[in-house]
């Protein structure tokens, strides 16, 4: 048995509405491109099956002036495995926003850490 393939969630959205289009085979190659290999990546994935690589943000919150620290304007939120929530804040610079496993977060991490409200950055922007 061959291995899904991985796409974005950009990608598996146009396979997901090819499964419902009458030629599924000619939606992929109008919504795709035949010179980089998508159309051919994505017809694969029809196919064979796929997993999406799911997006990861930066989430932080600005830091009212009375708040500020220094150099510090906003907390980040990163992953914990101490504290109860899961979540730790830091004190850190908008310029020096963390982009690295720790400190990036999937929209479902976002919804059930109760951190929907907090401004979030696509990681790698």
């Amino acid at each position: 048995m061959s291995e899904k393939i991985v796409l974005t969630e950009q990608e598996a959205a146009i396979v997901e509405d090819a499964k419902t289009a009458k030629y599924p085979a000619h939606y992929i190659g109008e919504m795709s491109d035949t010179k980089d290999g998508t159309e051919e990546k994505l017809i694969n994935a029809y196919v064979l099956g796929y997993e999406t690589i799911k997006s990861k943000y930066i989430v932080y919150h600005d830091l009212p002036g009375v708040l500020e620290r220094g150099s510090f304007d906003v907390i980040q939120a990163s992953h914990s495995r101490f504290h109860k929530s899961g979540i730790v804040w830091e004190f850190t610079a908008k310029t020096d926003l963390e982009n690295e496993s720790g400190y990036l977060f999937t929209n479902e991490e976002i919804d059930d850490m109760g951190l929907s409200e907090c401004v979030k950055i696509k990681a790698g922007e």
